[in-house]
């Protein structure tokens, strides 16, 4: 659904997609236990929402 849609991604939003099984440690930085699972994170690296699931139409629900 990214991939398909990501011209209607905002430009001020950067997405980077993390191969869940091997990043242990971003896991544990924030806490994803579960694939798919989005964080938002500002400049200073710390998380400011984090969601399982939805496509680029439930960014706007989450994303501070």
């Amino acid at each position: 659904d990214l991939q398909a849609k990501r011209a209607t991604i905002p430009d001020n939003i950067t997405v980077l997609r993390i191969p869940y099984d091997q990043s242990s440690d971003l896991k544990k930085k924030y806490n994803v236990t579960i694939q798919h699972t989005f964080v938002q994170i500002n400049q200073q690296d710390k998380a400011l929402a984090t969601w399982v699931g939805g496509g680029i139409e439930i960014f706007d629900k989450y994303l501070k």
